[in-house]
């Protein structure tokens, strides 16, 4: 809904004198904060302007239709699959880890939640890495935690690739795994089979004894020593998704170095906007939009 502009005051500003109470002027006001939040395009003064301001109305509710659609989802289960409840990596871990995968609608962007930095090991992050990198086809890996008393606040993310290959460089026993996957390769079609095969392989390498020699709790800092520039940090704020997406914003998403850009509402990790996709629909809303003039 648009209003047509006028010299004076706008209608809500109008107060007849015996209708000038407080609870009036409170109702009034929150006719006016609906009228401008739900139906409100804007003043207008000739047709024209009317059209311009609705079209522009339309364009950024397809804007965030667009987001929306493009987000995909987060996928926090794999924390409760290999994290240290059991000494090793045995059948049942890797049962566990092929239920969680066969759950997941779309792995190609999977959360980690770090906790308070003591939660999970380098060594069962490493194989988690090799095993979304190889079979799970995962683009990349978002973590978060706590920070400041608040949890699942956005920490940082990186592909499954580099932190493979920064881990493997960091510890003797991860680099014979991580040549041995590399020298043997599995066929990624028989999920089941592969995942199998890779805790046989695992276990071949690191016994309890070796894990306990190797593994460090995964801390932001010990994050930011393994991976440096290659760890992003930055994140891309959006206050809520009834926001409408400013030209920044899009601009932001559209300029991330990677496939998939995280989406942080006041610090906290809310979405994953595939970003390749975006722009592609962002693309085609602009050119339907200058073909209709």
């Amino acid at each position: 809904m648009a209003l047509p502009g006028q010299a004076s005051a706008p209608f809500w500003k109008h107060r007849h004198p015996g209708h000038s109470t407080p609870n009036s002027t409170l109702i009034g006001r929150a006719l006016r904060d609906k009228i401008a939040t739900h139906y409100l395009a804007g003043l207008f003064t000739t047709p024209e302007d009317l059209a311009r301001q609705i079209a522009a109305a339309v364009h950024q509710r397809q804007i965030r239709d667009r987001l929306s659609a493009n987000s995909v989802g987060l996928n926090a289960i794999w924390s409760n699959t290999l994290i240290p409840d059991q000494e090793f990596i045995d059948e049942s871990s890797i049962n566990s880890l092929k239920e969680a995968l066969a759950s997941v609608a779309n792995p190609s962007a999977l959360q980690i939640d770090l906790q308070d930095g003591r939660y999970w090991w380098s060594t069962r992050l490493f194989f988690l890495a090799c095993v979304a990198d190889e079979l799970a086809a995962t683009r990349l890996l978002l973590f978060v935690g706590n920070r400041k008393g608040a949890p699942q606040s956005f920490v940082g993310a990186v592909t499954p690739a580099t932190l493979r290959d920064r881990l493997a460089r960091s510890n003797e026993s991860l680099r014979r795994f991580d040549d041995l996957c590399r020298n043997s390769p599995i066929d990624s079609h028989n999920f089941e089979e592969a995942l199998r095969k890779r805790g046989v392989d695992w276990r071949s390498i690191m016994d309890k004894d070796t894990e306990q020699k190797s593994r460090v709790f995964v801390s932001i800092r010990e994050l930011r020593r393994w991976l440096g520039a290659d760890f992003i940090e930055r994140s891309i704020e959006l206050r809520s998704a009834d926001e409408t997406p400013t030209a920044g914003f899009l601009k932001a998403v559209l300029d991330w170095p990677h496939p998939y850009a995280p989406i942080t509402s006041e610090g906290v990790l809310t979405k994953v906007v595939e970003r390749i996709a975006l722009a592609d629909q962002l693309a085609r809303l602009f050119v339907e939009d200058s073909g209709s003039f």
